[in-house]
């Protein structure tokens, strides 16, 4: 599909925009070179919609789904948006069968945060009301189901109002991501904890380097993070004894072995190890983009609780963050009472939910909203 759309802003001459929906991987493949300049000029910018991230989610989970993505180009041939998106076949209610289009990194066991359309800002006011226009008259799709949407995404409202009087639109909340926001220097931080915490952070630091010689280490070569990661998987394994849903598929460890050497070679990688005699004690596992550190997973030996490892280990995370010049540490989604030790504020994910027809709307609303896509076919509904 090659669409033409043109749009007049503030009584200039309308802009020509150029837009193709994008089905087959080559096509992904062939975006590497533009993919990641685009995202930088756009508000989504975050490490999960980067090239990096999405080409490699794509060839470990598309299962049966086919590629939709949206492809913005102005007048000059410049890539001005990108669209994420891919189509799959699923069971609406264990009833109908339907054809839904979702954003690509939701689904399988990978949590991506802040999904959203890629748009050049100063371009924005034309290129989403045209993704928009291009998935309501895409007569293949009965529904579009965008989650985790960012909640300051400009797609919202866009979705809205070009859709209203054709389809049903939804929107939910999806989660929260407690967040951290770093001041300018360590000694800022600290002298903004309580008496309790830097005494507590100071006692287990002393602890860890006269019982255990524990030091902080980070991954500065591939050979050094593919041993990091095995160890990461190791403790986190060992911490949660089968009460985490990280790390039990072989794809989850592929994607996080594949995804980790791509964003080292990039410079976004932040793998932490607190070594010692005993070797590696406690891993954290993390991403620094655009001045943003990103929490993903992290493990700890049991055998070490007295020695609060965990706790070593994150103090000395955000004293790195710091150092590098961070402005926050976003520890994704999920409430466990850890993050809140230091997260003071969070970041939202919405869900929009958006149907052709009132009794696909009505049936998706019967079943309560929240999970009412089921499983995919054939295979049918679980």
């Amino acid at each position: 599909m090659v669409r033409a759309h043109c749009v007049r802003v503030d009584g200039e001459p309308p802009l020509a925009l150029r837009v193709r929906l994008i089905e087959d991987a080559a096509g992904l493949l062939d975006l590497e070179s533009e993919w990641n300049g685009l995202l930088q000029r756009s508000p989504a910018d975050c490490p999960f919609l980067t090239w990096e991230w999405v080409t490699t989610w794509w060839s470990l989970y598309r299962r049966d789904s086919e590629l939709h993505l949206l492809e913005a180009r102005d007048e000059n041939g410049q890539l001005v948006g990108l669209a994420p998106l891919k189509r799959g076949r699923k069971w609406l209610n264990g009833l109908w069968p339907v054809s839904i289009v979702e954003f690509i990194g939701h689904g399988g066991d990978v949590n991506p945060e802040y999904l959203d359309f890629v748009v050049q800002l100063e371009r924005s006011a034309d290129v989403l009301p045209a993704f928009a226009d291009a998935l309501c008259d895409d007569s293949r799709v009965d529904g579009v189901d965008l989650r985790p949407l960012a909640a300051h995404s400009a797609a919202l409202a866009t979705l809205r109002h070009r859709s209203s009087g054709k389809w049903h639109v939804g929107v939910l909340p999806d989660a929260a991501c407690p967040v951290l926001s770093l001041p300018a220097t360590y000694e800022s931080f600290l002298s903004g904890c309580s008496r309790n915490y830097r005494k507590k952070t100071r006692e287990a630091e002393r602890r860890c380097a006269r019982d255990l010689g524990a030091r902080l280490r980070s991954s500065s070569t591939r050979e050094e993070l593919d041993r990091d990661m095995a160890s990461l998987v190791q403790l986190h394994r060992k911490r949660w004894t089968g009460r985490s849903s990280a790390f039990r598929t072989p794809e989850y460890i592929e994607f996080h072995r594949r995804v980790s050497q791509l964003f080292l070679s990039r410079g976004w990688t932040r793998m932490f190890s607190l070594e010692g005699a005993a070797g590696v004690v406690a891993s954290l596992y993390c991403y620094c983009y655009n001045k943003v550190y990103y929490y993903y997973q992290s493990g700890r030996d049991p055998e070490f609780s007295r020695n609060r490892v965990g706790l070593v280990l994150m103090h000395m995370a955000v004293r790195e963050a710091i150092r590098e010049g961070a402005v926050s540490f976003d520890f994704l989604r999920g409430h466990e009472p850890y993050k809140y030790h230091w997260a003071r504020d969070h970041r939202l994910n919405l869900r929009v939910v958006c149907w052709r027809s009132a009794a696909l709307a009505l049936a998706h609303r019967l079943h309560g909203l929240v999970g009412a896509v089921g499983a995919r076919l054939p295979g049918g509904p679980v």
